[in-house]
């Protein structure tokens, strides 16, 4: 008997697809299916595959959709059968998803045709979005061209991601990257130079003055100390106003992709005369999906994500609604039922919803303490704070900038971050670290203490953490917090400590390596 191939259409070549397509959903980790033909042994036990089920749904077609709603003028929706019930268990034996790690091994690689869509999305977002090093790179604009035909080939919309993904974070650090530079080189002589000062995108700083000569419009007063530091104040304040990030917004819906990503000004009459009304629905659904692009590859903790992506990706789990793109991409990262359902618990509880300006702050913060400038990143945060006193992650910020020359001052903003729910492993650590240098040893190791009673709640992604061994302050860009918290507390009880805390910290270190 000859084998026949599969039927190019009808219900003979619909029964194949729907069977595979069944099986697919069903096969999920940790309950692979054994019998699979494409299932092999892994080195580290277990079964696995390399997806060839997914890979062959894009060669033959996905299959009809069963039970389409019309809703009229050629539009459907089709539900998605849901993954089996074991999708919200515990997954043993499955890989944490880290984007950050992800990022740090594909860069090992020159071939980007290669990388995990985490990392081109990663990438694309360094280079595009402004920052103090963004504004120094070399071919930044062409490498972003290159990052953008590699996601399209991936079936993604680039422009999308950067028109709508990278929306709120593009607007707001623009305006910081045009007026910060000034700001930075009035710190030089509190910090040294540390490294090349940023330059200002060209033509950016003219809206700004030019939004600025009729300050009273905007709420704001020309200072009557025309000091530097005060002007400079003066023009961020400008750049932060409703006013120019709206028109920024109406830039990045008209605008080209090469002039997005190679951020040319618009002139000043365009700027200007900018339509600044507010998005049409249609605008506002294209751009909750490509957020939810973004935070889906590039946000490691499901806290970090937005609303409505949070909402979006539920939806897609329980058969909803499509996925934003292929299922192969969709199954670079697993996410569990139960931690979404947690994470939207959350989310849904906070009354307010996160200041865009104080994301942007902090944002930038980072960055300036990346580059080495923390006297401008806590500069940034006082302005910050100030704006907005009860953001504990701005107050968390701050206290990480302060440790090194105001520990006691940093202390209280960190406890006061932590008593307004800032409760991430990072906080813990900049707080023994700030303990530390107050020279409060006991303090340090009765809350290392109470980190141990709950060490399995403890974050395991990697965060930017004070090297406490150097001799003067050195940022760690990669720090492991677990080891940290063990690590600290160790050296504390060695060199400051009774025998029993010695063996106590001694026998702790031992059995936890990481």
């Amino acid at each position: 008997m000859t084998k026949a191939e599969l039927p190019n259409e009808g219900p003979e070549r619909e029964i194949f697809l729907r069977a595979l397509r069944r099986f697919s959903d069903s096969c999920q980790p940790p309950n692979l299916i054994a019998d699979c033909p494409f299932s092999i042994d892994v080195p580290e036990g277990g079964r696995g595959c390399g997806e060839e089920c997914i890979d062959l749904l894009e060669v033959y077609g996905s299959p009809l959709a069963e039970d389409s709603v019309e809703f009229g003028a050629g539009m459907s929706v089709a539900p998605m059968r849901s993954p089996g019930a074991h999708s919200g268990e515990a997954v043993a034996g499955v890989r944490l998803f880290d984007a950050a790690e992800i990022y740090l091994r594909d860069r090992e690689n020159s071939n980007i045709e290669e990388w995990h869509i985490t990392s081109l999305i990663m990438q694309l977002r360094e280079q595009f979005i402004p920052s103090p090093e963004a504004t120094l790179l070399v071919e930044r604009e062409d490498r972003c061209l290159a990052l953008c035909r590699e996601i399209a080939r991936r079936g993604l919309s680039p422009e999308g991601i950067v028109r709508y993904g990278f929306r709120d974070s593009f607007v707001y650090n623009m305006a910081l990257a045009v007026t910060m530079p000034a700001i930075m080189s009035l710190d030089e002589s509190q910090e040294g130079e540390r490294s090349q000062l940023p330059v200002s995108p060209p033509g950016w700083g003219d809206l700004v003055d030019a939004l600025a000569a009729d300050a009273s419009t905007l709420g704001l007063s020309y200072p009557s100390d025309e000091s530097p530091r005060r002007l400079a104040r003066f023009r961020m304040s400008v750049a932060l106003t409703n006013e120019f990030i709206q028109r920024m917004q109406a830039w990045l819906n008209s605008a080209s992709l090469v002039s997005l990503l190679g951020w040319h000004a618009p002139s000043i009459g365009e700027f200007l005369g900018a339509e600044t009304s507010r998005a049409a629905p249609e605008d506002r659904g294209t751009r909750d999906v490509q957020r939810w692009i973004v935070d889906r590859y590039t946000n490691t903790y499901l806290s970090d994500w937005g609303l409505k992506s949070l909402q979006l990706e539920w939806l897609y789990k329980k058969g909803q609604r499509e996925a934003p793109c292929s299922r192969k991409q969709m199954a670079e990262r697993y996410i569990r039922d139960l931690d979404l359902a947690y994470a939207l618990s959350d989310v849904s509880c906070k009354r307010d919803p996160a200041d865009e300006t104080s994301v942007a702050l902090n944002s930038m913060a980072t960055e300036l303490v990346l580059a080495g400038r923390v006297a401008s990143a806590a500069e940034l945060l006082e302005m910050a704070v100030r704006k907005d006193p009860h953001n504990p992650s701005l107050l968390n910020s701050l206290g990480f900038c302060l440790v090194p020359q105001d520990p006691k001052r940093a202390l209280v903003d960190l406890e006061r971050a932590y008593e307004l729910g800032f409760t991430a492993t990072m906080n813990l650590c900049n707080r023994l670290y700030a303990l530390l240098r107050l020279g409060k040893y006991a303090s340090v190791l009765e809350l290392a203490d109470r980190a141990v009673a709950e060490w399995g709640e403890l974050d395991q992604g990697r965060l930017i953490l004070w090297d406490f061994m150097a001799s003067s302050p050195v940022v760690k860009r990669s720090a492991c917090p677990r080891c940290y918290v063990r690590d600290i507390a160790l050296y504390v009880a060695n060199n400051y400590g009774d025998d029993a805390s010695r063996r106590r910290w001694r026998d702790f270190a031992k059995g936890h390596k990481a």
